[in-house]
């Protein structure tokens, strides 16, 4: 049984809301965050600047960062002290999991001693039975699905199509090809740091659309191409010349953009529904392509999930975008010279483990990526970063967080925030009870829909468990003298975890515990919390006032992911149908056009443009929604538990100023753009504090703001 369970049902079983006996005194001191206040700002014009003008002053952010805040700091601290645990000697009682990360970190660190011979991608070429980039251009080669499929499984590294593997109701999976509609978790914050793997399938995806054939001053990533296939050719006994060199990089970049223009469409496409099953997938490219023997998807899907133990079936669900793009990805591979296509899919796994190949290969990435304007982490916070999972899926960091939750950790903590989870929970549940615009009959649907709620809190519950981590990480292989070998190794492992998702679990842990973020999951109806946010500044444990509203108003802020526009059209069981009635949908409707229209009214002058109030929908109902059921919770326990004021602010007042501290923030103008103009996204932090507590009667009472006054608006937008 997962130890949140546990946890949590010890919590019920004693008197949750017993009082205490003792005195909780809080003031202005015990916010460190107090800083960043600028007390020449009146808060009822504008909180935020009042609780974070000073912000700017404390911290300067280099010309690469896109935000800086409390999350991104707290990111840097676990980073600082994965790279301590990492680098730590590897002790005799260490579970064998903690020394194979620990082994791994030192071959990233010391990659130069343990990257012996140079060339290392000579090993895959070998594998393959050769190259043709450094073969004679009148060598005929052969390169199947199945090689692609293969290739796909033992890197980690999608190749032609592109697959991921969610849970479409808490018991079915699915595979979703080229694009994902398995509707990912909800996160607290946007993801601006993006690992090196992101940038480089951005750049694949704009080099696609940008370069038609080579230029006279070649683009960073032509660079980057051609000293790496330079460097081939040289460990190689290749005859071939740099002139034939570039021209069959002209063809993979031929092929590159035809295959992200969508393929070849030569021929009316058949129609294909969606989710369908493998075996109809294949009925209908026998019959697409007349019988040709085009692709075998049982073969070819089960030499990608094979390291994940997922056995794909004719029965297996497959989501797809549309039928045309599916074809057109196989026309064009079966109309392109197999030659082109190996080129291209070993090029692209050669750039992918760039950061972890020889000296050469590493210095063209970086040259690369500095070009492109990026931050190039130092080696041992890339390999911290790497092994730490802190911007991507899981791997490693499983292991670490072993010798962080036992030997950097007060693991009472997650015990008194379980507590916490559970009165928000109850709050919640008393607002949905006291719901008027709510009919009697969805409103027993909803209130059904949060009892059933799943909270995976701290990390898995075989972390703990060195038996069961050594266990989990059993097939992983690490060896100190082979970073390239271990970075392949790492990035399939993750692959392979992720895919095991076909087997429904609700239990699942996709995403590191050291990712700084917490998420709500529709399908599953369920909340994930990790250990990275029960920390400062987000989490104490002794400090209550600020625990109510920082930790407090994010686990409100996911559980209202479960009711906004798109949570609402998933059942208790994460079924996607209708299960309210139109009467409450037309209520739920007309009030969250309260908030479209209030947040569309915010101009952000920084990039001269106004806020999308339909785009940030969600992400400002739960907002509103997370600080308000925070405050009642707060407020239920105060009135239970004596907490005193010892400063100049009040208990109430010392609430919002800690809501508001918690987002705290620097954001270029390169992220502004990005947030006002992603659909479904977040709209800049100050507006995530003054839009939802100028909704608040509490707040404009806590700091006596006139009615009318920005902060104290006549018209408040209110659902939960």
């Amino acid at each position: 049984m997962n130890p949140l369970t546990i946890i949590l049902k010890l919590v019920l079983t004693v008197s949750l809301f017993c009082t205490s006996s003792s005195v909780e005194y809080f003031s202005e001191n015990d916010i460190p965050e107090l800083k960043y206040l600028d007390d020449s700002v009146d808060p009822c014009d504008n909180f935020y600047d009042f609780a974070c003008g000073n912000f700017k002053h404390v911290y300067s952010p280099s010309s690469t960062t896109n935000i800086l805040d409390h999350f991104s700091l707290l990111e840097d601290d676990l980073i600082q002290i994965g790279q301590d645990i990492l680098s730590s000697s590897i002790l005799k009682d260490d579970p064998i999991a903690v020394k194979k990360a620990k082994t791994a970190y030192r071959a990233c660190v010391n990659v130069d001693s343990y990257t012996k011979p140079y060339a290392p991608e000579m090993r895959t070429v070998q594998e393959v039975g050769g190259m043709p980039l450094l073969s004679p251009s009148n060598e005929t080669a052969k390169f199947s699905w199945n090689e692609i499929g293969d290739l796909v499984g033992q890197y980690g590294i999608p190749l032609i199509f592109t697959y991921t593997v969610g849970q479409i109701s808490q018991n079915e999976s699915a595979i979703a090809i080229s694009t994902d509609p398995l509707s990912n978790p909800s996160l607290l914050r946007p993801q601006f740091n993006k690992s090196y793997d992101a940038v480089l399938e951005q750049t694949f995806q704009e080099e696609a659309k940008r370069r038609v054939t080579r230029s006279t001053s070649p683009a960073p990533f032509d660079v980057f191409l051609q000293t790496l296939a330079k460097k081939l050719l040289e460990h190689s006994n290749a005859t071939k010349t740099e002139a034939e060199m570039l021209s069959d990089l002209d063809d993979m970049a031929t092929f590159m953009r035809q295959l992200y223009a969508g393929g070849i469409i030569d021929d009316d496409v058949l129609p294909l529904s969606s989710p369908v099953t493998v075996k109809k997938l294949q009925d209908w490219t026998d019959l697409q392509f007349a019988g040709e023997d085009i692709i075998n998807w049982i073969d070819y899907l089960n030499t990608i999930f094979k390291m994940s133990g997922v056995e794909i079936t004719d029965d297996t669900q497959i989501y797809q975008p549309n039928a045309k793009s599916i074809y057109g990805t196989l026309n064009l591979v079966k109309q392109t010279d197999p030659k082109i296509v190996k080129n291209f899919a070993l090029l692209r796994i050669f750039l992918f483990q760039a950061p972890d190949s020889d000296s050469i290969t590493r210095k063209a990435f970086e040259d690369y990526y500095t070009a492109k304007g990026y931050q190039l982490f130092s080696r041992p916070k890339y390999c911290a970063r790497k092994i730490l999972d802190v911007v991507d899926t899981a791997s490693l960091s499983y292991a670490v967080t072993y010798s962080y939750q036992k030997y950097h950790y007060n693991i009472n903590k997650i015990k008194q925030a379980a507590e916490l989870v559970q009165r928000i929970v109850n709050t919640f549940e008393d607002t949905l009870e006291a719901s008027e615009w709510m009919d009697t009959e969805s409103r027993s649907s909803a209130l059904q829909k949060i009892k059933n709620l799943l909270v995976l809190l701290g990390y898995p519950d075989f972390v703990e468990d060195t038996t069961g981590l050594d266990a989990f990480y059993e097939n992983f292989r690490v060896c100190q003298w082979d970073n390239y070998g271990n970075a392949r190794v790492i990035r399939a492992f993750k692959q392979a975890y992720q895919f095991m998702q076909l087997k429904p679990n609700r239990q699942f842990w996709g995403k590191s515990t050291f990712d700084a973020n917490a998420y709500y999951n529709r399908p599953n109806n369920k909340m994930v919390i990790p250990i990275s946010m029960l920390n400062p500044v987000f989490f104490y444990g002794d400090k209550t006032t600020l625990d109510y509203s920082r930790l407090g108003s994010i686990i409100g802020h996911e559980i209202s992911h479960g009711f906004d526009a798109n949570g609402k059209n998933y059942d208790e069981n994460g079924i996607l149908e209708s299960w309210w009635t139109q009467e409450t949908v037309d209520a739920f409707n007309q009030a969250t056009t309260c908030f479209k229209d209030q947040y569309s009214q915010y101009y952000v002058s920084e990039i001269q443009t106004y806020i999308n109030g339909s785009y940030s929908l969600n992400e400002n109902l739960a907002d509103n929604g997370g600080v308000r059921q925070a405050y009642k919770a707060f407020k239920r326990l105060t009135d239970q538990q004596e907490i005193q004021t010892t400063g100049n602010y009040t208990l109430d007042q010392l609430f919002f100023i800690g809501y508001a501290t918690m987002w705290c923030g620097l954001e270029s103008n390169y992220a502004l753009n990005v947030l006002v103009s992603t659909p479904n996204g977040y709209p800049p932090k100050e507006y995530r504090v003054i839009g939802s507590l100028s909704n608040m009667e509490e707040f404009s009472h806590a700091f006596n703001c006139p009615i009318g006054s920005n902060m104290n608006p006549e018209n408040k937008c209110i659902l939960w």
